[in-house]
């Protein structure tokens, strides 16, 4: 209890209040490795979190109803965060960062909340989102005794290996085969099916595609009268948006186009934009068991292998500015850990442009990709045996990360500056795929459109 005048709350004494979390990419990465190595998987939560770390700054607070202060005037001084201050998230991530390492835990260079252990070749990954955890591990008593070290710290509580993870659940399939070091199955239905019967779309006709095809969504469609105005200004289309958005980024990239598509229409929908976004829950209706697997191939000739990616540029498909959309998206052991669909921030003047710039944006995932495997996960080599011309780099002993493109110039443009009246007109940025080329850390291969994953990302067509 302190006599120091203050102002009802809350913590206006602070500087920095960021507080990261785990990258969903970098933990689909793991649980990919965790079904190609046979690892097991634990959900631990920690009860109360921000409670436990101390706080830096003098913060001072009212007495709580049911506390009688010593004396009239009297408020209380905060040594421990509470829930509410905007700097708590950030207290209790430092105090996280400091007992992990203290358990013997090393940070990832990729990922400030993945956190890792390979002492003796026993590998094991904790990442951390906030209070919850996701533990691969290979020894059944390093994870017990690293259990027993935190809940010395901290009050934990444990969930079965098929768990929830931010919604998340985690399965191990055929177990009457492999055990609990099977093949790994994520999806999401519990929430899918909460998102069906919140919008009365649990016992609709099912669509075969998220995306109705040849549909282009437009300005053009939004409203103009001030009768459609009110007739479409008590629809959850930004609810709904928001709630198919995380479906995309988590588990479901075969919406992410159809949904990203949507989402450039929430300031003013119409009813065209309200039907797509409806036709994804259809779509969804019929599909709400899928999700992602790794650890299982596909079928023969597909590469299965710890990471390969696949990147598509739709030139010019957006009717209002002409512009051109990227999508990529990267497998590992067979499932997809990295996904993107995104409109470009400049005009395309062709395809080959479009893809070279699609090219781009792919090549920082895969940089960063690689920089996960390699140093933090300690693999030697990711790169896929392909048919047809070896890189100069190849030749000289390097193993690039391989994408898939389906355009010559593109791969062309990428290893040299062919074409340079058509291309010199392209802003520097988008040739750092042809630097990353050169230097051996990427190489762009040719496969056909009807091959080309990424196009889901791209386009509306089956997956």
């Amino acid at each position: 209890l302190c006599a120091r005048g203050y102002r009802e709350i809350w913590g206006q004494d602070y500087v920095e209040t960021h507080a990261s979390v785990t990258c969903l990419v970098s933990w689909r990465v793991c649980l990919a490795q965790a079904a190609h190595l046979g690892l097991k998987v634990a959900i631990l939560d920690i009860k109360s979190a921000y409670l436990m770390a101390h706080v830096e700054e003098d913060i001072y607070m009212s007495v709580p109803e049911g506390v009688t202060a010593p004396a009239p005037g009297m408020c209380l001084k905060l040594n421990k965060s509470i829930y509410g201050l905007k700097q708590a998230g950030r207290c209790w991530a430092r105090l996280l960062q400091k007992r992990m390492i203290e358990l013997g835990m090393r940070q990832s260079v990729a990922d400030p909340c993945l956190y890792l252990n390979d002492q003796d070749g026993e590998l094991m990954t904790v990442s951390v989102f906030v209070d919850d955890m996701c533990i691969c591990y290979s020894d059944e008593q390093r994870y017990q005794d690293f259990r027993k070290r935190l809940e010395n710290q901290f009050q934990i509580s444990k969930s079965d290996d098929s768990n929830s993870f931010l919604g998340m659940i985690i399965e191990r399939t055929q177990p009457e085969k492999y055990g609990q070091r099977g093949p790994v199955f994520i999806h999401q239905r519990p929430y899918i099916e909460d998102i069906l019967s919140r919008y009365k779309h649990q016992d609709c006709k099912p669509a075969a595609t998220a995306a109705e095809p040849g549909l282009k969504l437009s300005k053009a469609q939004m409203p103009t009268t001030e009768a459609e105005k009110a007739e479409m200004k008590d629809v959850p289309y930004r609810q709904l948006t928001g709630a198919l958005l995380y479906l995309a980024n988590c588990t479901r990239p075969d919406i992410a186009h159809a949904v990203g598509s949507c989402a450039r229409f929430g300031s003013n929908p119409g009813k065209v934009h309200w039907q797509a976004l409806k036709r994804v829950l259809r779509y969804l209706a019929g599909t709400r068991d899928m999700g992602i697997m790794y650890g299982q191939p596909f079928a023969e000739g597909v590469p299965h292998n710890c990471i390969h990616g696949y990147v598509d540029g739709d030139w010019g498909g957006d009717t209002d500015d002409r512009r051109s959309t990227t999508g990529y998206i990267y497998m590992s052991w067979s499932g997809p850990v990295s996904w993107r669909s995104k409109k470009q921030a400049s005009t395309a003047l062709s395809s080959c442009e479009s893809e070279y710039m699609a090219a781009s944006e792919a090549a920082k995932e895969a940089i960063w990709l690689t920089r996960l495997l390699k140093e933090d996960l300690k693999l030697e080599d990711v790169s896929l045996e392909t048919k047809g011309d070896l890189s100069e780099r190849e030749y000289q002993g390097d193993k690039p990360l391989t994408v898939f493109e389906d355009n010559v110039g593109c791969i062309q443009l990428s290893r040299n500056p062919v074409s340079h009246r058509s291309s010199k007109h392209i802003e520097i940025r988008y040739h750092f795929v042809r630097e990353r080329v050169q230097d051996g850390s990427l190489k762009l291969v040719f496969i056909p459109s009807s091959e080309n994953i990424a196009e889901v990302l791209t386009k509306g067509v089956m997956f």
